[in-house]
């Protein structure tokens, strides 16, 4: 719950003039319980001045007066199962969102016409962040299991190009970059090298669901093949660290379908974008941003048809947003480094779709199942789910096609 001076606090940067507050409430986001926090809906209902005023005349006619009401996105510490929120609470990637939208998102939106991401409007450290309410302006995210088409693709790589292009401009308004004006919000808190960090337990049980994936549908694949898969699987923790050949930027890190939301015109198609969960930035360089999205949220068929132009379109996205604040691109990124950091970072990049997918694909009706149960929750995220993988890839087409094809495209990489 809000302490009223908290309500006020969020209030006053929406209502002006006298009012009162006169209660609030949180209710239960449609989906249920996230991986790294619970959403939710807060209403607050209030009354102004001049209503109050009203009120005092009309009760003595027993007549009152409606409340008004004020509609936010709230996203809260995990509650209900104990595993989860000591694992969230120990990786710190709740304090970790809400000290980036105090010190970083919120003074940098001004820099950025039209939006990205959601305003900011309160957070306590522990458990709360509080933003904008977006369903009302009808963005939606698409299901995980359906991939993306082109229109959906373009509208995210601009964002993004947009995000990171208004990244490098606040580094040049505080004149320092972001590993040294946050570093505590640099940190690595997924794909960490920290033996003790639970982090490290949740990837290495990833790393061995993938393994046995390999073993059951890719038998035939020699020592060498497989301990080259091993290899790079375990090199994804390599992006935990900012790259000291390439030029670095703030990244999202996560950008995958839960945390993009569209909205679309009457026809259809694609008008906005937003995105959210901002648990996971990085300081690295933006080509990881790009193809990994693509890899958690499309076909490898398309990826085939369409990467070129997608990259080529965040570049020049990146380009003209960079010039638009005064910064030439020569001086962030050269076009020719941006190719190299996608050739660089592929390998990697495979490796982290592949951990991703397996995950994040899994059925809702699986999900929820074990987020609800702190014994099962704590099996599956960090001691075993490989038999969990297994049952999926045999019972749901879309999970099979597209985990095993992540695997695969490892497997050929390595050939």
């Amino acid at each position: 719950m809000l302490s009223a001076s908290e309500c006020d606090t969020i209030v006053r940067q929406v209502i002006d003039g006298d009012y009162k507050i006169l209660d609030h409430e949180f209710t239960k986001a449609c989906g249920g319980s996230g991986f790294l926090g619970d959403p939710s809906f807060l209403t607050i209902r209030y009354k102004k001045k001049h209503t109050l005023e009203k009120d005092q005349e009309l009760c003595r006619d027993g007549d009152m007066s409606e409340k008004l009401e004020l509609s936010f996105f709230a996203k809260q510490m995990p509650k209900g199962n104990i595993q989860k929120e000591a694992l969230v609470r120990r990786i710190g990637v709740f304090t970790k969102e809400a000290q980036l939208y105090k010190n970083v998102l919120q003074p940098m939106e001004k820099y950025i016409e039209p939006k990205i991401y959601p305003r900011y409007y309160y957070s306590r450290d522990d458990d709360m962040l509080v933003l904008e309410n977006l369903a009302p302006f009808g963005f939606r995210t698409k299901e995980p299991a359906e991939p993306y088409e082109l229109d959906h693709c373009r509208a995210v790589v601009e964002a993004v190009a947009r995000f990171q292009a208004a990244s490098v401009f606040f580094e040049s308004k505080v004149s320092t970059c972001f590993d040294k004006y946050v570093p505590q919000l640099m940190v690595e808190t997924l794909f960490t090298n920290k033996k003790d960090h639970p982090s490290y337990k949740h990837i290495e049980v990833s790393i061995d669901a993938i393994k046995g994936i390999i073993l059951e549908h890719f038998p035939q694949l020699s020592d060498t093949v497989r301990d080259g898969v091993m290899e790079i699987l375990r090199s994804t923790r390599r992006i935990c660290r900012p790259s000291r050949k390439f030029r670095n930027i703030l990244t999202h890190g996560d950008l995958w379908s839960n945390n993009i939301l569209f909205s679309y015109d009457t026809s259809g198609k694609v008008k906005d974008v937003r995105l959210v969960d901002f648990q996971l930035v990085r300081y690295a360089p933006p080509a990881i941003d790009i193809l990994l999205f693509m890899h958690l949220t499309t076909t490898r068929q398309f990826r085939l048809d369409h990467e070129s132009e997608l990259l080529d379109h965040y570049y020049e996205t990146f380009k003209r947003s960079l010039h638009s604040y005064g910064i030439s691109v020569d001086d962030v990124i050269p076009c020719l480094q941006f190719v190299s950091t996608v050739k660089s970072y592929r390998p990697t990049v495979l490796g982290i779709a592949a951990l991703y997918l397996h995950y994040i694909l899994l059925p809702a009706e699986k999900i929820k199942h074990f987020m609800d149960d702190p014994e099962m929750y704590d099996r599956i995220v960090a001691n075993n789910r490989r038999d969990l993988v297994s049952e999926c890839l045999r019972d749901y087409e879309y999970y099979r096609n597209r985990v095993l094809d992540s695997v695969l495209e490892i497997i050929e990489s390595v050939n």
